[in-house]
C-alpha cells in the first residue's frame, strides 16, 4: 500500500476532490481520468464557482473532508482565482489546482498568494501529469494534517501537564514544558504565599458521601482558582482541602484575592439553600523563599520551601483559633496600608518563632453587617488590645466585655475574653 492509498484509508469517511469547469466535457473528462486513477475518493462536479462553493458548503456541512479542489480559470461570472480563494477561505488545508489554457501571470500569481494554490495545469493536460499532481496533492494534504493532528496532541499533553504543574511555576524556573524540568531544578524568589483550608470538610465528607463531598470540594478549587488567576496569582498545592498559592505580584493582589473569594463562598451561600456551606480560613504572609523540584530522575515533584511557607501555614491555624475567616501578618499588613480594613489582633506566640507576632483579622472578608459592627467597635477594640498586652487584663476584659454586648458574633473578641480571664 503506497503512502496515498494509506492516507485515505486512515480517514474516518471517504474524502472528495471537487472538480469546477464550465465546460461539461471537461469536467467528464476529469471525473473518468480520476476515478480510473484514485480509489477511495469520491468526485464531485460544478459547472461554476458559485455552483462549486454550494458543493464545497454542503461537503463542509457533511464533515466530508476535502484535500484537493481543481478549477478551471476562466468561467463566466466568478473567476478562478477568485472562486479558489473563497475556497481557501472556507478550507484552508485544501490544496487548490488552477486548470487553463490563458492564465495570466496575475491571476497565478492572485491564486498563489491568496488561495493556497499548490499547482497550475495548462490545458490540454496529460492524463499522467493529472495524476501525478492529485496525488501529489493528496500526500501533502495528508503530510500537513497529520502534522497538525500531531501538534494538536502535543498541545494538549502540554495543557494536560499544567493541570498538574502550574504554567507559572514553569515560567518561575525559566523552562516552558514539562519535559524541561529536571531534579533540582530551583529558583530564589519574593513572593506572597497564601494559605487556605475548607472548614468542616470530613463533616461534609460524612453527611454527603465521597462522591458529593470530592464534587463539594472541586468546586471550592475552582472558586479560589479563578480569583487567584484573576490578581495574577496560581495555585502552587493542593493537599487534600488545603491550598497553597502564590502570588508574585505586591501583598494587595493577595489580600485582594482573598477577600473576592470569601464574597463569593458568601453569594455561593446565599444563592444556593440546597448545597452545604463552604467556609474557609484562609492567610497571607510574604517573603523570600525557593520554588524547585525535589525527588529524583525517577519521580518529581515542584514544590515551595522557606519560612514564609511554614509561617502563613501556622497563621492559618489562627483563623480556626480566633474562629474568623481571613488574618494576614504584620508586614503584609504594613504593606498593603488602606487597600483593606484590618484590625489587630493581641501579638501571639506562633511555631518557630522566639518572639510574639502581630497579627491582622482582615474584616472585608467578613459579610457586610459583621464588618460594619466590627468597624464601629474598632477604637474601642483597639483600646482594650493595647490594654492586655500591656498586662492590664482587668480593663481589657472589660472593654471585650462591652464589645461583645454589643456585636455577640464577635467571635475574636468572644476569644479575647477568655485570655483575659485566663491571665
Amino acid at each position: 500500500m503506497d503512502e496515498v492509498a494509506r492516507i485515505i484509508s486512515g480517514l474516518a469517511g471517504t474524502p472528495t476532490v471537487l472538480c469546477v469547469d464550465d465546460e461539461k466535457i471537461i469536467l467528464t473528462s476529469l471525473q473518468e481520468q480520476l476515478r480510473n486513477n484514485l480509489t477511495g475518493i469520491e468526485i464531485e462536479i460544478a459547472e461554476s464557482g458559485e455552483e462549486g462553493l454550494e458543493v464545497l458548503r454542503d461537503l463542509i456541512e457533511e464533515n466530508v473532508l476535502v484535500p484537493v479542489v481543481i478549477s478551471d480559470q476562466l468561467m463566466p461570472g466568478m473567476r478562478g482565482e477568485e472562486f479558489l480563494e473563497k475556497v481557501h477561505e472556507l478550507c484552508p488545508e485544501t490544496l487548490n489546482v488552477l486548470l487553463t489554457g490563458q492564465a495570466t501571470a496575475d491571476s497565478v500569481g492572485a491564486a498563489v498568494n491568496r488561495a493556497n494554490l499548490y499547482r497550475y495545469i495548462g490545458k490540454p493536460w496529460g492524463e499522467g501529469d493529472l495524476k501525478l499532481t492529485v496525488r501529489e496533492a493528496i500526500r501533502a494534504w495528508g503530510r500537513a494534517r497529520n502534522l497538525k493532528q500531531k501538534e494538536q496532541e502535543l498541545r494538549e499533553a502540554h495543557e494536560a501537564s499544567l493541570r498538574f504543574v502550574p504554567g507559572e511555576f514553569l515560567s518561575a524556573l525559566g523552562k516552558e514544558r514539562l519535559v524541561e524540568v529536571r531534579e533540582g531544578h530551583a529558583v530564589e524568589a519574593n513572593m506572597q504565599v497564601v494559605f487556605a483550608d475548607m472548614r468542616s470538610f470530613s463533616k461534609h465528607a460524612e453527611s454527603l458521601g465521597s462522591r458529593p463531598a470530592f464534587d463539594l470540594l472541586n468546586e471550592y478549587i475552582n472558586i479560589l482558582d479563578t480569583e487567584f488567576r484573576a490578581a495574577g496569582g496560581f495555585i502552587a498545592g493542593l493537599e487534600g482541602d488545603g491550598i497553597l498559592a502564590l502570588f508574585p505580584g505586591p501583598p494587595a493582589d493577595a489580600v485582594l484575592a482573598g477577600i473576592k473569594a470569601h464574597h463569593k463562598l458568601l453569594e455561593r451561600e446565599q444563592s444556593e439553600s440546597n448545597q452545604p456551606n463552604i467556609q474557609m480560613g484562609l492567610a497571607v504572609h510574604t517573603g523570600d523563599l525557593v520554588l524547585g523540584t525535589v525527588g529524583n530522575s525517577e519521580r518529581l515533584k515542584c514544590d515551595v520551601i522557606g519560612d514564609p511557607v511554614n509561617f502563613c501555614a501556622r497563621l492559618e491555624g489562627l483563623t480556626r483559633q480566633f474562629d474568623t475567616p481571613m488574618i494576614v501578618s504584620e508586614d503584609v499588613a504594613k504593606a498593603i496600608g488602606d487597600d483593606a480594613k484590618l484590625r489587630r489582633i493581641p501579638a501571639v506566640q506562633i511555631k518557630g518563632r522566639e518572639e510574639l507576632c502581630a497579627v491582622y483579622e482582615v474584616l472585608d472578608a467578613l459579610p457586610e453587617a459583621s464588618k460594619s459592627s466590627r468597624l464601629a467597635t474598632l477604637g474601642q477594640f483597639d483600646e482594650a488590645v493595647q490594654m492586655f498586652e500591656a498586662g492590664n487584663q482587668e480593663g481589657a476584659s472589660e472593654l471585650f466585655n462591652n464589645i461583645c454586648d454589643l456585636d455577640p458574633t464577635d467571635q475574636v473578641t468572644a476569644h479575647m475574653i477568655k485570655l483575659a480571664t485566663l491571665d
